[in-house]
């Protein structure tokens, strides 16, 4: 059941304004000669799911500073001084990174419905919010590894089951939070392709054995994905699915895999915030989806420099240049690691050469201060 206050950051297509769902609609519109095509029909789906999250957020807003009424167009909406506010309350709570892209897929769709209108301004209020980004810049290496993640998870879900003060709702979302962090870091999927999952399609069980299927369409990499998910993950993930799972769902009907304590599926914003904030808690850092691949590839990297071309194929990326700058990374850990005992072996001979002279430094001379 979800709480009477709660208020959406991002609003579904099926609560947009009507004004809103028309324009949308006008947008990908398949015409034939006489009635023209839309102008941007030729987007992939993925980009629209993209684009029409973004436009979500946006109006979310706007529902909830009220100015969300009325008839007018779509695109009037945008004013320098509601961007403005839009883009520092989305600063507050996002990185500038994700703040620029929202506002860059808002502003694809707005010019599209508005082609005439001037929209000078928000090319630049976008240029200035790309400046401020650290595109293709490799994120700070997370201070827990790929197996304390792992480890993690299995002891959440032993001591869920194991608590017996706990409720069956509060033990099954701590199984599931258990099966997740495992789940993540085994399979470091993007967020959109983790939440795409659905039971009987996207996870499928065969012969006894769990397999992630997806389509090409919910794929960034647009390919389609067949891995079998990794044993030792099997037996807790029949658990959940069999047990933990309906006890959440409490007679719900959804084919979502990730089911929240209300018995529904996750939104994106959802999901994300309820990540940030377990991790703060257990790990004393947010670590959002995507980390989970950055720190699955520093692990290879470090624990495994032989084989680290893997990591193009564990993160789904096309060319090893990824894999390259992991390595890079791990190779400079151990280059400071390195360094850093040899600083300590250089202390520590020191240290004993004191002690020889009697445990004093030697006395130096007015000549030698001078």
């Amino acid at each position: 059941m979800v709480h009477p206050d709660y208020r959406p950051i991002e609003l579904k297509q099926a609560d947009w304004p009507c004004e809103d769902r028309k324009a949308w609609e006008a947008l990908f519109a398949e015409g034939d000669i006489l009635d023209g095509r839309g102008p941007l029909a030729h987007w992939r789906e993925t980009t629209r799911r993209k684009c029409a999250q973004s436009y979500g957020y946006w109006l979310a807003y706007l529902e909830r500073m009220g100015q969300l009424g009325g008839t007018t167009h779509p695109a009037d909406r945008l004013t320098p001084e509601t961007v403005k506010a839009y883009v520092e309350t989305t600063l507050d709570r996002c990185t500038v990174e994700t703040t620029h892209m929202r506002l860059n897929e808002l502003a694809k769709v707005v010019r599209a419905m508005s082609p005439e209108s001037d929209w000078e301004w928000l090319t630049n209020v976008e240029g200035r919010l790309r400046k401020q980004c650290r595109h293709g810049e490799l994120k700070r290496r997370a201070g827990v590894t790929a197996l304390d993640l792992y480890a993690w998870g299995f002891g959440r879900m032993q001591s869920a089951e194991a608590d017996e003060t706990l409720s069956p709702k509060e033990r099954a979302v701590q199984y599931r939070q258990g099966l997740l962090i495992a789940f993540m870091i085994s399979r470091p999927l993007r967020r959109r392709s983790l939440l795409a999952l659905r039971v009987g399609k996207g996870l499928v069980e065969t012969g006894g054995h769990f397999f992630l299927c997806l389509e090409p369409a919910e794929m960034k990499d647009n390919k389609a994905l067949d891995q079998q998910l990794p044993l030792g993950l099997e037996g807790v993930m029949a658990r959940y699915l069999s047990h933990h799972r309906e006890i959440l769902l409490d007679g719900a009907k959804t084919d979502a895999l990730w089911v929240t304590k209300y018995g529904g599926e996750f939104s994106v914003s959802g999901f994300v915030g309820s990540l940030a904030k377990l991790t703060r808690r257990e790990f004393g850092e947010v670590l959002r989806p995507h980390a989970f691949r950055h720190i699955a590839a520093t692990s290879v990297a470090l624990e495994d420099p032989e084989n680290v071309n893997i990591i193009a194929s564990v993160l789904r990326h096309g060319s090893l240049e990824t894999s390259e700058t992991y390595y890079n990374r791990a190779r400079g850990i151990d280059a400071i690691q390195s360094y850093q005992n040899v600083v300590r072996d250089i202390r520590k001979s020191a240290g004993r050469k004191r002690l020889q002279l009697g445990g004093r430094r030697p006395r130096m001379s007015k000549r030698d201060t001078a």
